[in-house]
Order: C-alpha cells, then sequence, then structure tokens
C-alpha cells in the first residue's frame, strides 16, 4: 500500500484523479476551505461545507480506513448511504457530499490481499451448481414454500423427496410430475440449513439476554445497596498530572517569531504613523510639548470622535506601522496545522500595543491648542486597530491590511526555523490558524470543547513560551563555506513553561445582554466569551498557548493578561476551543 487515490465521478473536479503518498499524509481534509487537502470549487460545489469530511487510518488498525463526517449541513454519503460516524470505506467505494453533491471513488494502489473486497453472501454464489457452458443459472421464481422449514432433522435424501413432493406438478391425467434438479435441491438444503442455524441462534441470544438482564439487575441492586456504606471511588485513571500532561504534549506546543507591516491595499505602499516636531512657542521660548519625549512626538487625529493615528504614505518624520513579537501556539493535526492568537498571528486585525503618547493635530498636522494656547496632549488610543482605522472602516474593499514579513515556527529545545503561512482568523475571538509544511508527522493534542459543561474551579495546565521565562541563546556555525560566517547565527532556544491553577470565573459574552441596569458604582471588564484564570506567572509570549484540563485535553487557548482594577495582580484569560474548532471547520454552534 503506497497511496490513496480518488477518482472524481462527479462536481466540478469531473474525470480528475487525485494522488495523496500514505507516507506524506495521515488523513485527508475535504472541503471547500483553502486548507483542505481535497479542494472543491467554492461557488460550483455550494453543496460541500468548508470543511466537510476527512479520510483518516484507523488508528487501532492503520491498514483499515475510515471516512469521518464532520458535522457537515449536508451529510456524508458512501454507496449512497448517509454516515452517521465514522465510517470504515474500502477499495472502489464511493462516496458523496451532500445529496446530489460531487461523488468520488476511493482506491487504494497498489492493491493488497488484505484489501479486496470481501465474498458477496448472496443465493447467487449456488448458481453454480447448475450452471454448465451455454445454460443460464436456474431462475428463482419463488416456488411455494421452498423457503419453509419442514420441520425436524432430516436427511438430505427425505429433504429431496418432500421438495419434488411440494412443487412437482400434473401435467395432465396420468403424466408423470415434473421433477426438480439435484442442484436446485442441493441449494434449497443449504438455505434450510441456514434457516435453521438463524433460528437456533435467536433462541441463544434470548435466552442469553434474559440470562444478562437477571445478572445486570442483580449487580445494579448489589451498587445501590452497598455505595452508602463504601468510600468514594478514587479518580480516574484517564487523570494526569501537570508533569504527565508537559511530557506527553510540550513537543506539540510551539514558539512562534512574527515581523509584519501595514500597507494600503490600493496601491499597496507601506503606511507610517506620522510625527511631528516636540516643540511650541511660548513667547519668545521654544518649549518642549512634551518633556523628555525626544525631538519628534507621534501626531493624533480626532475621527468620528475616536482618537486615531495620523497615518501616510509618506516615510518622512514617521515611524512604520509594524512590529516584531513572539507567542506561542499548539498543533492540532499531524500535517502541520498551528491555532494560536489573532494577535499573535494577524496583530494587524487586533489592538496595536506599539503607540505612545504624543500630540492632537488637525489634517494638515498643524497643533491643536487648548484655549490658554497650549498643545492638547495625549495618552495612545488603547483600542485602535490597524484594519479597522476610519480612513478605511467603511469601505467595502480594500484599505489597510497587514503583510507578513516572516512567520516562523520553533519546536522546544531547538534552533531549526520552519516558515508558516496565514490560513484562518477568527472574526470573533482572539484566534488565528498558521500552518508549516513537513513531509513526516508531527505532535498533535487532542481537544475537547466543554463550553457547555465547564464549571468554575476546573483544574488547568497552561503550556508556552511567556517572556517572564528568561530565554536561553544558541548559535549556530554553518558547514556551508559559501554562507559561513566567523561568529556563527545567534537564536533564541525556546524551553516550554508550565503554569498550573484554575478557572477561577467563567464570562459569557450574552451574559451583559442579560444584566440589570447599570450601577454608576459598578466596574466591568468585558472580554467576552472567557475563562478567567487563577495563574499570574505567564503573560506575554504565552499569547496562543495551550490551556489543558486534567486529563490532558486542550478546552482553551491563553490570550490576555492583564493587572486587575487594583493595579497589582496579574489577571489572565483563555479563549474557549470552541472558536478554534471553528476554524478548523468543525461548527460547535
Amino acid at each position: 500500500m503506497e497511496r490513496i487515490v480518488l477518482r472524481h465521478l462527479s462536481g466540478s473536479k469531473v474525470n480528475q484523479v487525485e494522488e495523496f503518498p500514505l507516507a506524506h499524509f495521515k488523513d485527508l481534509s475535504i472541503g471547500r476551505d483553502a486548507s483542505c487537502t481535497v479542494k472543491y470549487d467554492a461557488d460550483r460545489d455550494d453543496l460541500v461545507g468548508r470543511v466537510h469530511a476527512k479520510i483518516a487510518r484507523d488508528e487501532a488498525n492503520p491498514q483499515q480506513f475510515l471516512v469521518i463526517d464532520l458535522h457537515s449541513r449536508n451529510g456524508t454519503f458512501v454507496n449512497s448511504r448517509r454516515v452517521a460516524g465514522p465510517t470504515f470505506i474500502q477499495h472502489g467505494d464511493v462516496i458523496e457530499f451532500g445529496p446530489g453533491g460531487p461523488k468520488l471513488q476511493f482506491e487504494l494502489e497498489p492493491r493488497t490481499e488484505h484489501l479486496i473486497r470481501p465474498t458477496r453472501s448472496a443465493v447467487d454464489a449456488y448458481a453454480t451448481f447448475d450452471s454448465q457452458p451455454g445454460i443460464k443459472p436456474t431462475r428463482d421464481g419463488n416456488l411455494p414454500g421452498a423457503s419453509v422449514p419442514f420441520g425436524g432433522a432430516v436427511s438430505d435424501g427425505e429433504l429431496y423427496r418432500k421438495i419434488n413432493n411440494v412443487v412437482g406438478g400434473v401435467a395432465g391425467g396420468g403424466e408423470e410430475r415434473a421433477r426438480v434438479g439435484k442442484a436446485t435441491v442441493e441449494r434449497m438444503i443449504m438455505q434450510g440449513q441456514v434457516e435453521n442455524r438463524k433460528q437456533t441462534r435467536n433462541q441463544l441470544l434470548l435466552g442469553g439476554g434474559g440470562l444478562l438482564f437477571l445478572l445486570a439487575l442483580g449487580v445494579g441492586s448489589w451498587f445501590f445497596l452497598s455505595k452508602w456504606n463504601k468510600p468514594q471511588a478514587a479518580p480516574s485513571a484517564s487523570t494526569l498530572t501537570p508533569a504527565e500532561i508537559a511530557k506527553r504534549y510540550s513537543k506539540a506546543v510551539v514558539y512562534i517569531e512574527v515581523g509584519w507591516k501595514l500597507y494600503v491595499t490600493e496601491t499597496g505602499r507601506q503606511i507610517y504613523h506620522k510625527y511631528v516636531p516636540n516643540e511650541h512657542k511660548v513667547g519668545d521660548k521654544v518649549l518642549p510639548i512634551i518633556p523628555g519625549a525626544g525631538a519628534l512626538i507621534p501626531a493624533y487625529g480626532v475621527f468620528e470622535g475616536t482618537i486615531e493615528p495620523m497615518l501616510s504614505e509618506d516615510d518622512r518624520n514617521a515611524a512604520p506601522v509594524g512590529s516584531e513579537h513572539t507567542g506561542s501556539g499548539f498543533l492540532v493535526s499531524a500535517d502541520g496545522f498551528i491555532m494560536t492568537n489573532k494577535h499573535v498571528a494577524a496583530p494587524w486585525k487586533s489592538k496595536y500595543q506599539y503607540l505612545r503618547s504624543g500630540v492632537l493635530v488637525d489634517n494638515r498636522l498643524n497643533l491643536l491648542k487648548d484655549q490658554d494656547g497650549r498643545p492638547r496632549v495625549t495618552k495612545a488610543p488603547d483600542k485602535w486597530v490597524p484594519s479597522e482605522d476610519s480612513m478605511v472602516r467603511h469601505k467595502w474593499l480594500g484599505g489597510l491590511k497587514g503583510r507578513l514579513d516572516y512567520v516562523e515556527v520553533v519546536f522546544q529545545n531547538s534552533s531549526a526555523r520552519y516558515p508558516a503561512e496565514l490560513t484562518g482568523v477568527s472574526e470573533v475571538h482572539d484566534v488565528a490558524m498558521i500552518k508549516i509544511n513537513v513531509t513526516q508527522s508531527l505532535p498533535k493534542v487532542e481537544i475537547f470543547d466543554n463550553y457547555n459543561v465547564i464549571e468554575q474551579g476546573a483544574v488547568v495546565t497552561v503550556l508556552g513560551y511567556p517572556d517572564v521565562s528568561p530565554p536561553r541563546i544558541g548559535s549556530v556555525r554553518g558547514q556551508d563555506p559559501l554562507s559561513q560566517t566567523s561568529g556563527g547565527k545567534v537564536f533564541t532556544v525556546p524551553g516550554v513553561t508550565l503554569s498550573y491553577g484554575n478557572v477561577g470565573r467563567i464570562h459569557r459574552d450574552q451574559d451583559k445582554e442579560q444584566g440589570k441596569p447599570a450601577n454608576s458604582n459598578t466596574k466591568s471588564l468585558i472580554v467576552g466569551d472567557a475563562y478567567q484564570l487563577t495563574i499570574n506567572s505567564t503573560g506575554r509570549g504565552n499569547s496562543g498557548g495551550p490551556v489543558f484540563d486534567d486529563q490532558g485535553r486542550v478546552i482553551a487557548i491563553f490570550f490576555l493578561s492583564g493587572n486587575d482594577f487594583s493595579g497589582n495582580n496579574v489577571v489572565t484569560y483563555a479563549v474557549p476551543i470552541r472558536y478554534g474548532a471553528e476554524l478548523m471547520g468543525a461548527p460547535t454552534r
């Protein structure tokens, strides 16, 4: 067995053949999303979901394959029958995506002995008893009594005689009865034996079912009568300690390095934040607007009632909008898909964190002043999102978009960098997906959506690469004489940090819709759907890291840390994993 072959029988890919070497693909995702392995046309194949289904190996028996419907709207069909869960498929099976949707035939090449379809069990198998060259098999005419058992155990000869008595007819007065051929009788004997075996088996099952019922009743009675006198059972063996979680899943948690800048989609030119001289005249004196801020300070304008940076394509007296930063992520598939935060992988779609205090200006960069003539100094806006700036907010097309200069993924205790690409961004919460291209199977985590059942106090373990952990620095000296330098290349060698705590509070976005009248003495922190954690040993850099439950399943994504209202303790938050699962093409709501 070397490769999977998919022969498209209908849809936009009709008559196409796709081959996937088994050494490179553990499973094949199928849908209209660009991230799918088997991609259907987004318009013509509209019965197919974004990520409709997948074909995967059976973990218990890698020689077997299954098709798994990923909660698609229109369902998945195997040989015209809708599947409700993971379903085994064999060489030659036809898979259909939605009723009347695209069809493909699943094949394996080269085809091995154990993958040949099993012998078909049907009455046709007995036809060879009557077959002779040039003669058609005997037609089954549904003869009366042929399928009725004759009662009791009889010899083949006696059964032969009874059959002929039943089916034989008188052609006319005194004419000899028509007789049934020996081959037909032998076939009917076999059918009678099958019916006898079925009857015996059903009787055994009925009797055995009664015994099992009585046994279950006895065990249940013992359990309910004795449980009050017994100590509570020990925790399930599936519960893992934080150390066990780290040992099992650290290899699937990655360090992410990102560099990006902001561009105008219409012109393709880079965007800059304008600066103005840090000075103004007071009488005959020239004084700094913001003492100690340097020769130039950021310029801000008021747009639609909000303060925003003054942006321009002119790079004179300006700073580029962009950054270089690090974050965390975790592998959710063996072929290189990684889940992380939106503010890590697509930061132009999140609050920009690199602004500083400046001065308000008009559209021509002239200083705006108070009534007493002093320039209007302002703090940096804390909610400015580059891709939502007012200059493009109301445009249907175009606008401002970030461009990734690089996204590199690093595994723990390694200096090797793997380039990645952005494959998906949530418009609802702080989640994004990136992918690295690899030829080997990678370690991955198990995700578990417990959004509807999670409880306050649940134990959680967070893995990632927070900035508070001192970095390890390594160097690599190349062996290529054409690119080797004298000092060697210096890299950060990341090491996973473990944090442990509980879910301190569960925030629901809908809570504010069900709340009571506002109280001026009440302060609230709107974080949307989030789990507040009792973990304050992590922070920046850990963004995008996995949050595990006590069974080692990822239930959330670490995304935010900040000071509480007293300004002292750090409060941390995590995004429920259902928002990440939606990016994987698995609708959860």
